[in-house]
Formats: C-alpha cells, structure tokens, sequence
C-alpha cells in the first residue's frame, strides 16, 4: 500500500462501505498524488458508486501518469464502453494489446466490442486469440494451486517461490504488488507472483468480472 489512508480505502472497499473508502482514498491521494494505482483505484470504487465520469477521469489519470502500463488502458477502454464510447473503448485495448500482448481478457474484451460494432471476422480473430491466452493462464493458476499445496503440507511460509512459465500475466496489484515498469517479455520467470497468490487469483477473477464485487 502506498500509506495507512490507502490501506482503509482498500478494506472498505471490500466490505463495500463506499463512501468511507472514497474519503479514504482521497486522503491517500493527499499525501500521495502522484501514485496511479491510487487514481486507479478510486476510479474503479466511483465505477461502483455509479459515478462514470469521475471514474473516467481517474482512469485518465493513471494513464497520464504511467503511460506505458498496458492495465490501465484496459480499466479506462471498461469505462469508456459503459459510458458508450465503443471507439474510444477499442483503442484503449488496442494500446493495452500494444504494450502486454500476452492478456487473454483484453483480446477478449476486443472482440466483444466489434462484436457489438457487427464486425464479426474482427471479433472471432480476437475470440481465438483470447482463447489459446486463457489456456496458458489456467496453466498458471493450476501451477499456483500446486504451490499453495505443497505450502500447506510443508507448513511453509515462503511466499517467494518462483514459478517458470511462457505466459506473463499483468494486473493492477492492489495491495502486495505495485507496477513500476511496462510488463515483461514472454518468457521471463515471474518472481513473487504476489506474496499471497490466493490473492492474485482473486484479483485477476475481479477483473475478468468486469470490477464486480460479486
């Protein structure tokens, strides 16, 4: 977490108590108002609160203050599509693509839109892609499983085991991990996936969900 402020925001958020979280967040982005995942992440609570355009502008935001991560493309392009902005959508994940190729849910969303948008040669291209993506992430997340088993027989607590895999997998790291650079090159090893990778998991579903809590 960036501060303490940060930290509450998070945890009110997930027991979904908004309007502490906001207040929290904003006191967060006081002492840190240079931090994008910050930024970021009120957006997506103003997303919840039914706020597009406080959560569009947060996402900007992000954008503005890390350009070359391929995340928060993606967040803004959700925004833009639900606030019907479906060309201002598919470039953001175009540019998201750009940066981090190898993200199933964003070639997924991709060719959700040019679905909606009657191109459908465009949106099967993008639907096979994401496909043969989310096979190789599922591996990751069966490799992460077996790890968290072994852990538990062995009663370890090192959370810093490697995992050797040809898919990188980049999110928005809400609490354990904070991105610092653009995303790495498929078929690097992916250190610490997150120091709790139950919760990696769990973020990574949050997402897919389309920032749903449930």
């Amino acid at each position: 977490m960036a501060n303490s402020h940060h930290d509450k925001a998070l945890k009110y958020f997930k027991k979904e108590k908004f309007d502490e979280s906001l207040k929290a967040f904003n006191r967060a982005l006081e002492e840190e108002p240079n931090n994008p995942i910050i930024y970021n992440e009120r957006g997506v609570l103003y997303f919840h609160m039914k706020e597009n355009m406080k959560s569009l502008a947060d996402m900007n935001k992000s954008v503005e203050l890390q350009p070359d991560y391929a995340f928060w493309y993606s967040c803004r392009a959700y925004i833009k599509d639900s606030l019907g902005d479906l060309e201002g959508a598919i470039k953001d994940y175009e540019k998201s693509t750009e940066l981090d190729p190898e993200n199933s849910v964003t070639w997924n969303n991709l060719g959700h839109l040019q679905e909606k948008l009657g191109r459908k040669q465009a949106a099967e291209r993008y639907y096979q892609r994401a496909d043969k993506l989310a096979k190789i992430e599922e591996e990751l997340y069966a490799k992460i499983d077996e790890l968290e088993g072994k852990s538990e027989k062995t009663g370890s607590t090192d959370n810093s085991q490697e995992i050797k895999t040809d898919a990188v997998v980049t999110t928005n790291e809400p609490e354990e991990t904070k991105p610092t650079q653009a995303p790495q090159k498929k078929g690097r090893i992916i250190k610490s996936v997150l120091t709790k990778k139950s919760d990696f998991k769990e973020f990574i579903r949050f997402v897919k969900n389309g920032f749903r809590l449930k």
